[in-house]
């Protein structure tokens, strides 16, 4: 939703209320922002573990069959390639356990579209209201603001690897 603040201006421009409202703004802004982070989330963990999950077991299978040949190696293939193949095999499997990237790229999944359902509904509430008095969009800003940050959280424990062995996990915030 790229005009979220275009949308929450014309609704009030509609319904006759065309004061400056700060908070709207920095609110909206928020918004796109985080909605704009959990997107990239959305991308990194998508293509990083599509790659981490295509590439460890096929390296696993490649590094198996090199261990198989016991040093009869053709001679096009170099005899260090098994210590590079498995430092790499090693380095992609660790990446991959410490961010179980196919988990989070479901979790920014679901976060982005709960993002987006939150925008749609505080339109939604904005659309529904028969008179717009500032101290209500004040009120309805501040209670919006509060429930926003369960999201905001959510994007924020995505960053780190797993912490004390204990996997990321999303937190419910469907309330």
């Amino acid at each position: 939703m790229k005009n979220f603040k275009k949308y929450v201006k014309n609704i009030l421009k509609e319904k006759g209320y065309e004061e400056q409202w700060p908070s709207l703004e920095e609110f909206s802004i928020l918004l796109q922002n985080n909605r704009k982070f959990s997107w990239t989330k959305v991308c990194i963990y998508k293509w990083g573990g599509l790659f981490l999950l295509t590439v460890i077991p096929i390296t696993s299978v490649v590094l198996s069959t090199l261990v198989g040949l016991k040093g009869n190696y053709p001679e096009w293939l170099p005899e260090d390639i098994l210590l590079i193949i498995s430092l790499g095999l090693a380095i992609c499997t660790t990446i991959n356990s410490l961010f179980r990237p196919n988990e989070r790229f479901r979790d920014a999944c679901r976060i982005t579209v709960k993002i987006d359902d939150f925008m749609t509904d505080f339109l939604i509430e904005l659309e529904r209201m028969t008179t717009v008095d500032h101290v209500v969009l004040l009120d309805m800003v501040e209670k919006k603001k509060k429930e926003f940050m369960a999201y905001q959280i959510n994007l924020i424990d995505m960053f780190l690897p797993i912490e004390n062995g204990k996997p990321y996990k999303e937190k419910n915030n469907d309330k």
